[in-house]
Formats: structure tokens, C-alpha cells, sequence
């Protein structure tokens, strides 16, 4: 499996050279979905970062192999606790890959800020307002059906949501979710920001709810 992993990372990223190259592929324990725009740090033991990056859009990240030493991944996206994987020796020869089955859970301390309030923010607001709107389905309004919708998707750097990586994690009625998908593949969002710099995020659990209260 490990060299299974390594030479798809391989043809992701970047070709084989002298050093040695470490990283592997994030997926989502439960759906077994590769997750892009996961932030990536290489830690020491002491919770030093060696280096950071993101998965790309097929879930694959990679280093270069850092001095010998224990080292760990942790993974990050907005509004999650951080996910932090086992130690692993390594050293400047080292080429590892290996498959990282990640779960995520809801961090209820994180108060986000959007840009400009902040260089580091998730996707905000829609650019252009007139076109942020989610269609009510006419018949589930008129019998006065309420409900939500509860996704995962990634946005690109330009504020896109990256087509491939929308995925209905729930629904209270399953008429619900057409809006919801049309929404988000036709919307651009502010996009995230690290150091200021426009980024790929990955959003989970967004919940889209329908109510027919004004």
C-alpha cells in the first residue's frame, strides 16, 4: 500500500530527485473522500514547524524529507479542532508515504474574522450579492416545509468552490439539495486568506437552512 501511495503522490506533485520526499494522502475516515486544501505542518515533537502546505485538490501533500528526527503531520482546516498524526522517524533520505484517515470535529472556541479584518480567514461573504441566492423549492415552501442541508466542499483561490469536492453530508428532505449544489457551483465567495494572500480552504459541515419565516 505504502508504494502504491508514493507513486500516485509522486504523479500529483512533483518528480523523484536526490532528497528524499515524505507526505502522504488526507481522506475523510467516514466517507473515504480524498480532502483537499487541507493545511499540512510538519512538526518536531516539540510542536515546532518545520515546514507547511496544503493537500492538493486530490488530497495528496508532500515534504522534503527534513534532518533526522521524530517528526508528526498536522492537519488543519477552518473552524475544526486540528488533527495530529502519529510520530514518525525520519531523515534526509526518507521516502514515506502513507494514508492518513482523518476525523474533525467542530471547535467551539474558534471566533472567526474575515478579511480585511484578518490576513488569515476562511471563505467569506459572495462578491456579488445579487447573485447569492438559494431557491426555495416552491412546494416544499408552500406546505411550509422547513429543513437543512449540510455539505463539504473546498474553494478555490479565486473564491470558487472546486466542483469535485461538493458533497451532501445530510438532508432533512432530499428536495433540499438540488438549490443548494446549483448555489454553490454557481457562486464566488471572497476567498480564504493566509498571510493575506488569496488560499484554498476546505469547509466542513456547512449547514444551508431553508426556513419560510421572513
Amino acid at each position: 500500500m505504502r508504494i502504491t501511495l508514493f507513486a500516485a503522490l509522486l504523479a500529483v506533485t512533483a518528480p523523484l530527485h536526490a532528497q528524499g520526499l515524505v507526505g502522504g494522502i488526507a481522506v475523510d475516515s467516514a466517507t473515504g473522500m480524498r480532502l483537499p486544501c487541507v493545511d499540512v505542518t510538519l512538526e518536531d515533537t516539540t510542536g515546532r514547524a518545520v515546514a507547511t502546505t496544503q493537500t492538493t485538490y486530490d488530497g495528496a501533500f508532500m515534504f522534503d524529507a527534513p534532518a533526522r528526527g521524530a517528526y508528526r503531520y498536522k492537519f488543519s482546516v477552518w473552524q475544526h479542532l486540528p488533527v495530529v498524526g502519529p510520530t514518525e522517524m525520519l531523515e534526509p533520505s526518507s521516502e514515506k508515504a502513507r494514508l492518513y484517515q482523518l476525523v474533525f470535529t467542530i471547535d467551539p472556541q474558534q471566533k472567526i474574522k474575515l478579511w480585511p479584518d484578518t490576513a488569515d480567514s476562511p471563505p467569506g461573504a459572495p462578491r456579488d450579492r445579487s447573485r447569492a441566492r438559494i431557491r426555495y423549492p416552491s412546494e416544499l415552501r408552500q406546505k411550509g416545509i422547513e429543513g437543512t442541508v449540510t455539505v463539504n466542499y473546498a474553494v478555490d483561490s479565486a473564491g470558487f468552490v472546486i466542483g469535485p469536492s461538493l458533497r451532501v453530508i445530510s438532508a432533512t428532505d432530499p428536495r433540499f439539495e438540488p438549490p443548494v449544489s446549483s448555489y454553490l457551483q454557481d457562486v464566488q465567495l471572497e476567498p480564504a486568506r493566509r498571510a493575506g494572500r488569496p488560499s484554498c480552504a476546505l469547509i466542513l459541515n456547512q449547514p444551508f437552512s431553508f426556513s419560510v419565516k421572513p
